[in-house]
Parts: C-alpha cells; structure tokens; sequence
C-alpha cells in the first residue's frame, strides 16, 4: 500500500485508487508517517570568505563559489598558546615568543614585543595599530592553513602589513582604485577567522 498527501483530504478518503490511503497535514506533523529529510549544512566553525579583491568587489553574480576559511582570531591564538600540546588542532607553526619584527616589516614601536604579545595588545594603546593583533592572527591562520593559501597567503599578509607601515599606517590597496585604512582591513581579516 502506498501513502498519498492530500492537503484537503481527510485521514482515510478514499483517492479513487486501490491501495491507496490519503493522510491530512495533521496526521503527518503528529508523526503518522516518517518523513525522510536531507538538510544542506556547512561547517559550524568556517566562515565563508574570500581574497581582499573579491570581497572589496562583493561580487554577488557566483554565491557558489563560497570557499569556507577557519581560521582563529586574535583570542584564539592566545588561547592556543598555552596549549601547545603536539595533540591541538591549533598547534602554532612558530614559538608564540617569536619577535614580531622578525616576521614583520620591522616597525621600531613593536622592536621589543613577540607575536603573542601583539595578539594580547588592547587595541590602540602603547602606540600599536590595532591592525596588527589582526595581521600576527591572519598570518598564523595562513601559515597553518586554516586559510587557503588562494585566500589569504603568509605573503599577502606580510605584503598588507607592509603597505600599512610604508604609508604610515595609513591604507592598504587590495585591488586598483580602493583604498582600505586601518578598520577596513579589520573587517575584512575578520570574515577569514571563525
């Protein structure tokens, strides 16, 4: 015997075929019949995103393109850094007491501090930029691969780092004609962290 649904029918009407029985909506909601669904999901901990020019573009026309990035932000390399356990899926690919001005176009106000010390700089005190816990994040996030390296590579991020400090941590240009300053970039880096 097959099940047909009848959205006006009545349990039991008779649908004009043998073998057939009709089931009202309300027999089926209160679980009269098993329904089989499958439900597209993506991952909970991935963000779509997507390289600097095509999110300054905000191209709409190809939504299928979506490439999913998890990368962590600034909290979760500091996180991370006390568990550096050769079992953490966020191991770091540096000692986290590597000096910034070591990876970095060297700035002379960061000369003394680390990568986990510019992670944990408040934003906009002891003369940082507030980009840079994001820049010393995205380029973890890059250097382990939780963005693909057609995203976001460890060279672009030096690259961006470095058009920030040359025009006195002014503007960075992700493609001709924009000009992103300071909290531009931020929200940018921020779509390729989970």
């Amino acid at each position: 015997m097959t099940t047909e649904f009848h959205s006006r029918g009545h349990e039991g009407a008779a649908s004009g075929q043998p073998g057939r029985k009709m089931i009202s909506r309300r027999t089926l909601l209160r679980g009269g019949t098993p329904i089989l669904m499958t439900v597209a999901s993506q991952r909970v901990l991935a963000a779509a995103c997507a390289t600097p020019s095509a999110f300054t573009s905000a191209n709409a026309s190809r939504p299928n393109d979506t490439v999913l990035c998890s990368g962590l932000a600034p909290e979760g390399w500091i996180s991370a850094s006390s568990n550096q356990s050769k079992y953490s899926s966020n191991q770091w690919p540096v000692q986290p007491n590597s000096k910034f001005n070591s990876i970095f176009t060297p700035v002379a106000a960061y000369d003394k501090f680390t990568l986990l010390d510019v992670l944990n700089f408040p934003n906009g005190t002891q003369g940082s930029n507030p980009l840079a816990r994001y820049i010393v994040a995205a380029w973890l996030n890059a250097k382990t691969g939780k963005v693909p390296a057609n995203i976001l590579g460890v060279a672009q991020v030096t690259g961006m780092w470095q058009d920030f400090v040359t025009s006195n941590f002014g503007t960075f240009n992700p493609t001709a004609g924009v000009i992103w300053h300071t909290d531009d970039a931020i929200v940018y880096l921020k779509t390729t962290m989970s």
